[in-house]
């Protein structure tokens, strides 16, 4: 009872004293971001992205050795942080990257504080040349035929001319390899002629259609589940798949 009489007489009231109180950084612990690491990244796609899922697919397809960290911007832009440049490095040289057939565009925030200030309109093709003349595989020849291609600003190539030594011409096909949703209408990305704003437009559907199959090159990736155990957030001690393995060998061995 005399706890609960000394309570009930209890009274708010001001303290003019003041206190000298240590601030620690907060920041402590956390991974100091490397923006070259960084990449600023959007769907070519009009659709929502379910962005957990996607998240989820992503790390389970780049499986990065140190993990990513995946944060959602503005205007569909998504914000990929790698912890290690061996990660980057496996992730540009695998591209291009795809969520449910979506091509993911990428840019580096190198130089960028917002990665809405990443200019996100290109992405780089592997490209096969069929039909080169007997004695024309070479290095040389490789390099003028990429960089009389150039960039894509609008529609893929299908073929080219290449000038014979000693006269004559020899048309040479481009098939490209991962080229995700491709409208073989009017030959942009990012949709099929099924959804083809241009044939939509267009009286009627005769049918005809000036790119095909023959444009593509399938190739499979390897798909890998638990794609959440790649995954970080801000903060996390976070502890890649193999130090998880070997710490679990050693809680194993010692019991």
């Amino acid at each position: 009872m005399l706890l609960m009489e000394r309570i009930e007489r209890l009274t708010l009231e001001e303290d003019d004293e003041e206190l000298e109180v240590e601030i620690g950084d907060t920041s402590e612990g956390i991974k100091e971001i490397n923006p070259a690491w960084c990449f600023a990244g959007r769907f070519l796609t009009n659709r929502p992205i379910r962005t957990d899922m996607m998240k989820v697919a992503m790390a389970g397809v780049w499986c990065p050795v140190r993990g990513v960290t995946v944060k959602q911007s503005n205007n569909g832009v998504f914000v990929f942080q790698f912890h290690h440049h061996l990660d980057v490095q496996r992730v540009l040289k695998g591209g291009p990257w795809f969520f449910n057939k979506h091509m993911l565009i990428l840019g580096s925030m190198a130089e960028a504080e917002q990665p809405e200030q990443v200019a996100l309109y290109s992405v780089p093709f592997w490209v096969q040349v069929h039909n080169l003349p007997a004695g024309a595989m070479s290095e040389k020849n490789g390099k003028q035929i990429a960089e009389s291609m150039g960039e894509f600003l609008e529609t893929l190539k299908k073929t080219k001319r290449l000038k014979k030594p000693g006269g004559g011409t020899q048309e040479v096909k481009f098939k490209y390899e991962r080229l995700g949703k491709f409208c073989y209408y009017c030959g942009l990305l990012g949709h099929t002629d099924e959804t083809c704003d241009l044939l939509y437009s267009a009286e009627s559907d005769d049918g005809v259609r000036r790119w095909g199959p023959e444009v593509r090159v399938e190739t499979r990736r390897p798909t890998y589940g638990g794609g959440g155990r790649w995954l970080t957030e801000e903060g996390q001690n976070w502890k890649t798949p193999c130090q998880e393995e070997r710490e679990r060998e050693r809680d194993e061995f010692k019991h």
